[in-house]
């Protein structure tokens, strides 16, 4: 058999360990896998999806890039092909999903750092609409600044504009500087995470006692960042899995009742924050 796996870009560190965790299960059960890289565009994913239909794959597993749910309840309900959502939901649940626990392991994550007394959080982003990872951590720092009377200032980041990106964290940290106020970078992912620490050296910033960094990030790739940073590990690797075998009980019982599955972060305090 086949599956299909769309993903919305090939080129993100977080889907290398995906890919493998889906792959180790495909190979036990005797399935091939297809990747089709939608490059964050609708009408690729799309197209993605119908060339699934045409090599007449098992089961799609759908990394969607958001906007999308109209044309995927259609693939579902005309082709009759099993689904699963990784890494996205939708306002209602018409296919099996898997993700993160996004939402509960930002506010756990901003928990774990409060004891350190930061004053402002910088929270970096792409753009968040209907793109259910972004705003359920985006969601997470706006209610945990509120209830904890700490300032907050958002980024979103567009590939356009990566040098107005870099000069306006070294104002932040320039005016937190002379403010002498105690501050926290939290980076969306590991894309982010990057661009972020290449400004800091760019820059010629420090991490320091005052100046921390928070993301969610594979646990290796924060370790390998010094001083190290304190992170949210999706456990792609796990997700990749819990994925197929999700797929492939859904082409076994076509009638069972949908589920969202969730695996948990785990939680990593690294230097950056202490």
């Amino acid at each position: 058999g086949i599956i299909g796996f769309s993903v919305t870009d090939i080129g993100n560190p977080f889907f290398s360990p995906v890919l493998k965790g889906i792959q180790k299960e495909a190979r036990k059960s005797g399935y091939q896998l297809l990747i089709a890289d939608s490059n964050n565009s609708v009408e690729i994913e799309n197209k993605n999806l119908m060339a699934f239909i045409d090599n007449r794959v098992d089961g799609i597993i759908i990394n969607s890039v958001g906007k999308n749910k109209k044309s995927i309840k259609s693939l579902i309900k005309n082709y009759n092909k099993p689904v699963v959502l990784f890494d996205r939901v939708y306002d209602e649940l018409f296919c099996d999903i898997v993700t993160n626990n996004n939402f509960e392991a930002a506010m756990e994550l901003l928990e774990k750092i409060s004891e350190f007394g930061y004053e402002k959080i910088i929270f970096l982003s792409k753009p968040t609409k209907e793109i259910s990872t972004r705003t359920d951590r985006e969601k997470a720092v706006n209610i945990f600044s509120e209830n904890n009377g700490i300032r907050l200032e958002k980024i979103i980041l567009k590939e356009e504009k990566i040098i107005s990106f870099r000069k306006k964290i070294r104002e932040i940290v320039d005016i937190s500087i002379e403010n002498q106020e105690k501050i926290c970078f939290f980076a969306l992912n590991e894309e982010i995470l990057e661009e972020l620490i290449l400004s800091f050296r760019h820059s010629g910033i420090s991490i320091t006692k005052n100046i921390g960094i928070i993301s969610f990030s594979n646990e290796k790739l924060a370790e390998l960042i010094t001083p190290g940073i304190t992170c949210a590990d999706q456990e792609p690797y796990l997700m990749g899995i819990e994925s197929f075998k999700t797929i492939l009980n859904r082409i076994n019982n076509s009638e069972g009742k949908f589920e969202h599955k969730k695996i948990n972060c785990r939680i990593y305090i690294k230097n950056s924050t202490i």
